[in-house]
């Protein structure tokens, strides 16, 4: 992903991202603001000093109703004018409430990254056809500088993990706050457009159902759905008189807001995936099976320095990708069962902040003589790094002679979550894993069920070995390392 100049904002670069075309501009705090074409006529109002200054922020802001830190704010005067904006902190790694939502069918729903919600909004306006969705204009996404504690955020590490691979090439750091600004859309929400009275309770509640319905399937006409569209998600213009602005067919006229659930039904997306051939797993033509995983080599693990266990975790850091290719090899070579390394790919944009976000530079320091064919060291602070590993589902030269997966896998946690295996199983299995693993020289400072992969075969049981025990190969290499004696080694090039 290229990154070029914009003359018409001195300063700013312009980028896509997930198909989104942003000027990026430093902020005076050191944090990143990312503009949409519609916010950049407003750049001066949406910078963070017009609105989220000290002694301003506070007094201006008003906020408003939803479960999510959500506020409407009149920015300082640019030009002898202000701007109504709204600002969201975005949600994305952390947990559903369930007061927000209550679908089991959507269990597996998370809160949209910033850069993905953008994009969903943007291509949903961008449909032309009827009916017409009026939404309020996205206008720029703003992270601060500063970086927070994971138990702040409220981030969990397996959700934010799960996006960054999903979409490989964004930089999205699990420790950084993300704020969305859009314009603020003038009228009142669909409950306070029908207040409620005494007398017409149950008539008031009929007509917002069937107004929101009508929404949804508005949305499901383009091919979206937001998960937990409430009432209070339209926003409808009051006429005198106490009726509302209505359209040429009669119904009300509203535009939607909120848009941290808002996805692409299952039909849609499955038409956009086809085109795109985008996903976590990727099942390609010649059946080659991949697992992207975004390294996480320059981070300091979140752990409790003043914990035996967390101490030596903070100590070691996380592996670079090349070590984690480096030491997957080697236990295959001692017959330890690992998941196949394929590739590392190195992002082509430049990870805006990465750099000054690399808290931990032991790595990027000792390889840093280690360089590529263009004379640059291969493991650079400025670029994130995927590790491209096999997706198991059988041996290569199994499936080489057969034309279906010969199984399926499942890592312990997910086994005993399950019930597939049992609490006294999965230790034991655990256990027996890490004294393989001290077998070939090797400890993981932080053994976990979701490591270690279980193989399921087509009749349903997991495979087993020759002595009859369960096959367990090895997934993560994030923080495995050499017992004390043992030697390593910094990443080769050929």
């Amino acid at each position: 992903m290229s990154e070029t100049s914009s003359p018409a904002l001195p300063g700013a670069t312009r980028l896509n991202l997930l198909g989104v075309d942003y000027a990026h501009m430093k902020t005076g705090d050191g944090g990143d603001l990312y503009l949409t074409r519609f916010g950049e006529p407003f750049a001066e109002h949406l910078k963070p000093e017009s609105w989220f200054g000290p002694g301003w922020f506070e007094l201006n802001r008003e906020k408003l109703e939803g479960t999510s830190t959500v506020y409407r704010i009149r920015t300082r005067p640019v030009g002898g004018r202000s701007k109504d904006i709204v600002v969201k902190w975005c949600r994305v790694g952390t947990e559903i409430p369930m007061d927000t939502f209550t679908l089991t069918k959507f269990v597996e729903a998370e809160f949209n990254s910033p850069y993905e919600e953008f994009a969903l909004v943007m291509e949903m306006r961008a449909d032309r056809s009827r009916p017409r969705l009026h939404t309020h204009k996205p206008l720029a996404i703003y992270a601060p500088a500063k970086r927070l504690k994971l138990w702040q955020t409220k981030r969990d590490e397996s959700r934010m993990e799960r996006k960054k691979a999903k979409f490989r090439d964004v930089e999205l750091d699990i420790f950084r706050q993300y704020i969305l600004i859009y314009e603020w859309v003038k009228g009142v929400s669909l409950p306070q457009a029908f207040p409620p009275t005494p007398d017409d309770a149950a008539g008031r509640l009929e007509r917002l159902r069937r107004h929101t319905d009508a929404g949804v399937r508005d949305l499901a006409e383009k091919g979206f759905q937001v998960l937990d569209i409430k009432p209070e998600h339209l926003i409808v213009r009051p006429k005198p008189g106490g009726s509302v602005l209505r359209r040429r067919d009669g119904r009300i006229a509203y535009a939607l807001v909120d848009f941290e659930l808002l996805q692409r039904t299952p039909a849609y997306e499955r038409r956009v995936a086809a085109a795109r051939r985008a996903a976590y797993l990727q099942h390609q033509k010649d059946r080659i099976n991949l697992v992207w995983k975004v390294s996480r080599v320059g981070e300091v693990p979140d752990l409790d320095p003043a914990d035996a266990r967390g101490a030596c975790i903070r100590e070691y850091g996380y592996n670079s990708p090349f070590e984690e290719f480096s030491f997957a090899i080697r236990l295959a070579r001692a017959g330890v069962p690992v998941v196949y390394p394929r590739a590392i790919y190195m992002t082509g944009q430049e990870a805006s902040g990465a750099a000054t976000y690399a808290a931990d530079t032991r790595r990027y320091d000792r390889d840093a003589a280690v360089v590529g064919p263009d004379g640059r060291p291969v493991l650079r602070r400025d670029h994130n790094y995927i590790a491209v590993w096999g997706y198991w589902n059988g041996s290569d030269e199994t499936l080489a002679m057969r034309d279906v997966d010969v199984c399926v896998p499942i890592d312990l946690a997910r086994a005993l979550a399950g019930d597939r295996i049992g609490r006294a199983e999965h230790d034991e299995l655990l256990a027996e894993a890490r004294e393989t693993l001290a077998g070939a020289g090797f400890e993981d400072l932080n053994p976990e069920g979701g490591h270690l992969l279980l193989s399921q075969t087509p009749r349903g049981g997991f495979q087993r070995g020759d002595n009859g025990r369960y096959v367990l190969r090895w997934c993560n290499f994030s923080l495995v390392r050499p017992l004390r004696g043992g030697k390593e080694h910094p990443p080769k090039t050929s």
